[in-house]
């Protein structure tokens, strides 16, 4: 069985309200709602960026 993730594209969702925008230095990184909500722990989110590995990422306020 192969694992499936929430996957996204580079550039503004068509549906901005559905989204939380994070700025990282000279990026903004788009996470949608649903997402942040049923993976967000401790502040804490795993992503993976094809190319580049997993990271663990801390959101704050």
């Amino acid at each position: 069985m192969a694992f499936e993730a929430p996957s996204g594209l580079m550039g503004i969702p068509e549906h901005v309200e559905d989204f939380e925008a994070f700025i990282v230095e000279d990026i903004i990184l788009y996470i949608a709602n649903n997402v942040l909500e049923k993976n967000l722990k401790n502040n804490l989110l795993n992503i993976y960026i094809e190319g580049y590995g997993r990271y663990e990422v801390e959101i704050k306020n």
